[in-house]
């Protein structure tokens, strides 16, 4: 994520993914952030009204229509992992 670039409050679609992997239930899909760099000031995942911050290798989760944000409001390039999958029943 560049700096100065937000992606605002949403709840994900999924659509290529459930397209893909033919799912039925949007609530059974997880995804998961790695965080790739330590948090420095102006780096920003909100999941519901929780701030994640962390070092390298911290890792957040949300499923299904879970609100969420994220932003990039400091000086240096944000990189995260983003994996998406289905929950084991």
């Amino acid at each position: 994520m560049e700096v100065g670039q937000v992606l605002p409050w949403h709840k994900d679609g999924y659509v290529t993914f459930i397209k893909n992997k033919q799912v039925q239930d949007k609530n059974s899909i997880m995804r998961i952030i790695v965080f790739l760099q330590d948090s420095i000031p102006g780096h920003q995942l909100w999941i519901k009204d929780k701030i994640c911050m962390g070092p390298a290798g911290s890792y957040f989760a949300w499923e299904g229509e879970t609100e969420h944000m994220a932003a990039n409001l400091g000086i240096e390039a944000r990189y995260v992992l983003q994996l998406t999958g289905v929950k084991r029943k």
